[in-house]
């Protein structure tokens, strides 16, 4: 697959254009340290989801969550857009129309310093209103992610549980967003509502703030996968947190998203915008 790297004398950021525009590195060449999570396994263009998963981020469009099925479009876990190839339109700019579904997303990416700032559009190209769920899947992993790192919100958020638990022995006692949890602990996922942006940093103070466009993107996904899944798709081998920019809530797919009126709905011929900032987060 192509690798497409921004680079500066701070950052060194790789994505992947010919599966999703995945970032798979977003590298601090100060500290020499890599705070995108990696997968097990090695990266593939062609297969669902979860055969293909490299870790990092990815975009999700139209569905966000398991598989599902709206108004006859059959949708793959975490849509379409993570699983095909971006054209390219040069100047660290990348467009694709979603399979199934008359969308189109344009995503342009720049440096500047420790930051990567990406802004985007997203257009509905039917002359009907159609519904979708459209996020950011961003996860951190080791070496980076360690018991003792800790997650920073703002004040006041609301916090939504999922309605079921999605490990089979249930889910823990008590979570503390703030803390990541030690390995083997019940995997989990929730959903904030309130935030515009998130730091997560470790021992020394150092990591990464998120900051993004909250009125197209008003829930932020917490997705914690600690080792426990022991069959497919982790074998045991995860230890990592996700937290996500969504438009939409939950990861039941969009259905359910249509149903509890979280979906994005976008007009006849409508485009909507959205930005998004990830910087390194300075030692102390």
């Amino acid at each position: 697959m192509r690798t497409h790297v921004l680079e500066n004398e701070r950052l060194r950021v790789e994505l992947l254009p010919d599966k999703g525009t995945d970032v798979v590195s977003f590298y601090d060449k100060r500290r020499e340290l890599d705070l995108a999570w990696r997968a097990p396994g090695t990266p593939r263009r062609d297969g669902t989801f979860l055969d293909t998963y490299p870790g990092g981020w990815q975009e999700v469009l139209p569905n966000g969550g398991v598989p599902s099925v709206y108004r006859g479009a059959a949708f793959d876990q975490h849509g379409s857009v993570a699983t095909i190839p971006w054209e390219s339109l040069g100047d660290s700019t990348f467009t694709v129309a979603t399979p199934r579904y008359p969308l189109r997303v344009t995503k342009k990416l720049r440096l500047d310093g420790g930051s990567l700032h990406i802004t985007e559009t997203l257009t509905n190209d039917a002359p009907v209103q159609v519904e979708a769920m459209w996020g950011h899947h961003l996860t951190f992993g080791r070496p980076f992610l360690r018991v003792g790192c800790r997650v920073r919100l703002p004040e006041g958020v609301t916090v939504i549980p999922h309605a079921e638990a999605i490990d089979p022995r249930g889910r823990r006692r008590t979570t503390d967003l703030s803390a990541v949890p030690a390995p083997g602990d019940p995997s989990d996922i929730c959903y904030v509502k309130g935030a515009s942006w998130y730091e997560v940093v470790d021992q020394t103070g150092s990591g990464m703030r998120v900051e993004w466009d909250a009125q197209t993107m008003p829930y932020l996904w917490v997705w914690q996968e600690c080792g426990a899944t022991i069959d497919y798709p982790w074998w045991g081998m995860a230890h990592v947190l996700g937290l996500e920019p969504f438009s939409s809530y939950p990861t039941n797919g969009l259905p359910e998203a249509v149903a509890n009126g979280s979906a994005l709905r976008i007009g006849p011929g409508e485009t909507k915008t959205f930005w998004l900032t990830a910087s390194l987060v300075e030692e102390g």
